[in-house]
């Protein structure tokens, strides 16, 4: 790695990956070869068809190479949370991350007192501007304080408020810059108005913490949300005389929805359902991990209080679920078992499809000539040998 940064500083530097299979994820390519000149690629394709040399060569002929994975929806991972406020903690996250492919991020506030969740943006914000190493930290997702009371899950209901258009306003015009996504019950007093005024600012709205009926849902769709946090999960269920949001979410084609796909937020027959209705184009792969992601079973103190972690289940004392200990190349493996979908299909819901939610299609989420080299290198067990983020290599197994 020290020879590769030592060459760029002299000018163009190429880099060559040969691979078993490449997954673009539109296609696969078998022993294909990526090229990539200081940050973007310039070849996909055979290698048999690229004329040229290239200064350093990836010998990942056994392995697939794939777009790195991007995380819309994480709380914290390796010891830290996204409410810590701390620039440091955001970047054990990031580094945390690219061990297992992720190559960008959105880390997510919750539910709490406002100057907690400012300081929380005011860490994303520093961190981005130093540039911490690992995952790229896309912006935030505000998830809360913007919610149901019937539906917090494991929100903290004492921090719940209404959306007042002036409040909003004045947080937006601050963090105009950081702010990428807002989570909101639209039934809430003034919900509808709220995602009315945020989808105008562009601001991607999805809802969720939410005890919305299909009329309500509906509405904000039409109003321009296009996601929906965690299906199933801190919402109102779905009755065959009462299908609510998730009905709503189920027949929409221009709604993407998020799944936690570790086999316990959502059964996997449930989830199989899903999929089948939906299609991998509208599914994204999400962990909604917290900071006890990559540490063994046992009790912790959060923010929030007590978390026990068993069997790698996160829960509160009382037995709500309180986030999870997923990696998201475990959600991959784990949606190719529970969906019985082919690879290729399982990446680009973990890579395109959040891109495109995101609308960051431009430097992430697939393998293309003129984008940003933001990659990974995995195994058939889809274990993670390297990950590369705008054509450097920051994480080698």
């Amino acid at each position: 790695m020290e020879v590769i940064r030592a060459m760029m500083l002299h000018g163009v530097f190429m880099l060559g990956i040969r691979a078993g299979r490449i997954i673009t994820p539109f296609v696969e390519i078998k022993d294909g070869l990526v090229v990539i000149e200081n940050s973007k690629i310039i070849y996909v394709g055979k290698e048999k068809d690229f004329p040229e040399s290239y200064d350093e060569e990836i010998d990942a002929s056994d392995k697939i190479l794939i777009p790195g994975f991007i995380d819309i929806h994480i709380h914290g991972a390796n010891g830290a949370d996204v409410m810590d406020g701390k620039p440091e903690s955001l970047k054990l996250i990031a580094n945390f991350l690219v061990k297992n492919g992720t190559v960008a991020f959105l880390p997510a506030t919750v539910t709490a007192p406002l100057d907690e969740i400012f300081q929380a943006l005011d860490a994303v914000k520093k961190a981005r501007e130093e540039n911490v190493s690992g995952a790229k930290i896309l912006g935030v997702h505000m998830e809360g304080p913007y919610i149901s009371r019937e539906k917090a899950g494991s929100q903290d209901v004492r921090y719940i408020r209404e959306p007042k258009l002036d409040e909003l306003k004045s947080i937006i015009e601050k963090y105009r810059d950081i702010i990428l996504r807002i989570t909101i019950a639209p039934e809430v007093k003034g919900g509808i108005d709220a995602i009315r005024y945020l989808v105008q600012e562009g601001v991607i709205v999805s809802l969720g913490y939410t005890n919305a009926n299909f009329q309500y849902a509906m509405r904000a769709f039409n109003l321009g949300a296009k996601l929906v946090n965690h299906l199933f999960n801190a919402m109102r269920g779905f009755h065959h005389r009462d299908p609510g949001i998730i009905g709503a979410a189920l027949l929409r084609n221009d709604v993407f929805t998020e799944l936690i796909p570790d086999g316990i937020h959502v059964d996997p027959i449930v989830m199989k359902i899903v999929y089948k209705l939906k299609g991998y184009w509208r599914l994204i792969l999400v962990t909604n991990s917290i900071m006890v992601t990559g540490l063994p079973d046992g009790k912790y103190r959060l923010p929030k209080g007590l978390v026990i972690i068993k069997d790698g289940a996160a829960r509160l004392p009382s037995g709500i679920l309180v986030g999870s200990t997923l990696t998201m190349n475990q959600a991959v493996k784990n949606a190719i078992k529970f969906l019985e979908c082919p690879l290729r299909e399982a990446i680009y819901m973990a890579t395109y499809s959040p891109a495109r939610a995101l609308n960051i299609t431009n430097e992430f989420g697939s393998i293309e000539v003129g984008k940003k080299a933001n990659l990974a290198i995995i195994d058939e067990n889809i274990n993670v040998y390297y990950t590369i983020i705008d054509g450097k290599v920051v994480y080698k197994k």
